[in-house]
């Protein structure tokens, strides 16, 4: 399988090279000529590119932290530092795809990414593409994508960076990156250290009680290279590693002392060639994930491993100065062994894919046609097309719509888990269904250094076969295709900013309705039809307000979360709550570089709220740090 895929792309590779020699007049954007697919989803669809402050400002947090007070995102943990998931528009966390430089980084046993060991500081970009996109991305693309990225700082010389935080409850962070870029070569090195007691105060029925057994110790490096052959070619090695010791507590009313140790390995090398006609990225990765988890008061250890070896070539054909197609192989073969898997399991994945892209005479209008077909295992799963279309209706007002197929296969614990409490199904199949979405984006710059965005987006999805793990007469615990769930929302966003000489301000406001129900069961009297899916928030909120003078910066975070269900009779639920961050940097630029230092205070309301049911988040929270650059 390693040597089919070598051949397709060294004989790709070639091809590119011969094409290379030619040249076209481009009247494409310059998004569109380069090597990402994600410009593509952009067209008809809603992509946020997050804001370089705030990543900035998230630098010593994880990804779901950030997502949690500046995203419009179903968060889900047990604690600071424990495990982390989230769902996008009324999805599950199986069912958001995170790539990193698009490299799928699931974990193939589990189907997700854990988000608290996706320190953000690893990430120089963050956009994320909400709805379905499986022609473009693949399975599990149904809910949502997040899209990691590095830079390659060519021609910057040397630069180095340093971060630190330290905050209540002996919770600590802190970083170091080196980059050097040349004219033809560039190389960044990332290395942090993270951890905390986390043995924070919290209410239990009117009397104060303290979260133990909530250790967390993690440390990691990325090590990103690229080099450039020509000015049109490129190599890259980029790698990551990562550990982390967690204790894991167990909820208020069943408390129990767990131990999970992780492990992480992700290795990607890419060529990719550009020019005006023909375009070529050849890709290969690597990724391991090893979860040992650990519960002595009930004598339970459990090993799981789980691999992925994935091979892709794209290739890009101008075939007129308006008309572009791409067309791509991938194959991704993945592994998995576990305590609890009765033998090795391992799976291999065959898709072809292409994109069609148009543009209007006046290049104000974009179509795109994208289309995917996967084999499993010698088997078809659905064909999978997606349509968008975008236009400017005005010099300030855009037109953006979107309709796609898209999937979800099982998982290998779907299809192999085996503990005696929980027995997997090897026959289930795809969840899959339709998607459709449209919005308008308004924004001007009525006058110097003011400006302002509006947009609002409505979505509808339905899904067959939603794969549920429910137990039995006898309390075992099995997934089952037994379910037709629909979801539709309205996502409304509004964003207005004001600078002149040393003063700046923004202001930002979010509001998303969503609904996601079960529609059809498998007993069609169940009390459960029409019932919201376990924590999807109907209402949500998110705002921000951010005032700067000078070397002076005040930026106010607000989250309103509405009440989420924790089972799906609804019987269960978790309270709505408001959560709010205070935050105020300082900097100081010289010669010697630049140096930020700051203090914040979370949960500025002092909220007692929990996003999983039974297990307490912690209450107001003060931290500090700095952030150091040089070059």
């Amino acid at each position: 399988m390693v040597t089919r895929i070598s051949f397709v792309l060294f004989s790709l590779c070639l091809c590119g090279t011969i094409f290379s020699q030619t040249s076209l007049r481009d009247t494409f954007p310059e998004v569109l000529v380069t090597g990402s697919r994600l410009p593509l989803a952009e067209i008809g669809r809603q992509v946020e590119r997050v804001d370089s402050a705030d990543l900035s400002a998230f630098r010593a947090d994880e990804l779901g932290e950030l997502f949690l007070l500046d995203g419009q995102f179903q968060v889900r943990n047990n604690g600071i530092g424990l495990s982390t998931s989230t769902g996008m528009r009324g999805g599950t966390g199986v069912q958001t795809v995170v790539l990193w430089n698009e490299l799928n980084i699931q974990n193939p046993t589990l189907g997700l990414v854990d988000l608290s060991l996706l320190p953000t500081f690893f990430a120089d970009e963050l956009q994320v593409e909400y709805g379905g996109s499986a022609a473009l991305w693949g399975n599990g693309a149904v809910g949502g994508t997040v899209h990691l990225t590095n830079e390659r700082p060519y021609g910057q010389g040397l630069q180095l960076g340093l971060h630190g935080e330290f905050g209540s409850f002996t919770r600590g962070q802190g970083g170091l990156t080196v980059n050097y870029g040349g004219e033809r070569f560039t190389s960044s090195t990332r290395v942090f250290m993270a951890g905390g007691r986390n043995d924070f105060p919290f209410d239990s029925s009117g009397v104060e009680r303290t979260r133990e057994h909530m250790r967390t110790r993690q440390w990691g490096i990325l090590q990103d290279n690229a080099l450039r052959l020509a000015d049109n070619q490129e190599v890259g090695l980029h790698l990551w590693y990562q550990e982390a010791d967690r204790e894991v507590p167990g909820s208020i009313a069943f408390p129990s002392e767990g131990f999970q140790d992780d492990q992480i390995v992700r290795i990607l090398g890419d060529y990719r060639l550009t020019n005006a006609r023909f375009g070529l990225i050849a890709r290969l990765g690597y990724t391991r994930d090893r979860i040992q988890f650990e519960l002595p008061a009930f004598d339970l250890n459990s090993d799981n491993r789980g691999e992925q070896l994935i091979g892709e070539v794209e290739t890009r054909f101008q075939l007129a100065p308006r008309h572009q197609l791409r067309a791509g192989l991938n194959n991704t073969w993945l592994r998995g062994t576990s305590t609890n898997y009765p033998e090795e399991a391992s799976q291999n994945r065959t898709a072809l894919f292409a994109a069609y892209t148009w543009l209007s005479r006046d290049l104000r209008w974009q179509l795109n046609l994208s289309a995917r077909q996967e084999v499993v295992d010698g088997e078809f799963v659905p064909f999978v097309p997606s349509l968008g279309l975008e236009g400017a209706l005005t010099d300030w007002l855009t037109l953006k719509a979107a309709a796609s197929r898209n999937y979800r296969l099982p998982v290998l614990d779907d299809l192999f888990y085996n503990d005696g409490f929980s027995i997997a199904d090897p026959e289930l199949e795809a969840e899959q269904g339709w998607s459709q979405e449209a919005g308008l984006v308004a924004q001007k710059q009525p006058a110097e250094g003011f400006s302002w965005r509006l947009s609002s987006t409505f979505f509808n999805r339905n899904m067959d076969n939603w794969i549920a793990w429910l137990p039995d007469s006898n309390f075992v615990f099995s997934p089952r295709n037994i379910r037709e769930v629909w979801s539709r929302g309205l996502e409304n966003e509004v964003e207005m900013g004001y600078t002149a000489r040393r003063f700046h301000t923004r202001l930002s406001l979010r509001y998303d309705w969503i609904r996601s129900t079960i529609e059809e069961d498998e007993d069609p009297e169940s009390p459960n039809l029409g019932n919201q899916l376990p924590y999807v928030p109907e209402h949500k909120v998110v705002a921000a307000l951010l005032l700067g003078y000078g070397p002076f910066q005040f930026t106010y975070r607000h989250n309103y979360t509405d009440v989420v269900f924790g089972n799906d009779a609804n019987s269960l639920s978790v309270p709505a709550f408001h959560l709010g961050q205070i935050r105020v940097d300082y900097m100081l630029r010289g010669r010697w570089g630049r140096l930020t230092l700051y203090g914040a205070l979370d949960n500025v309301w002092d909220t007692d709220y929990q996003l999983v049911a039974g297990y307490p988040q912690p209450g107001r929270m003060v931290e500090g740090g700095f952030s150091f650059w040089w070059e």
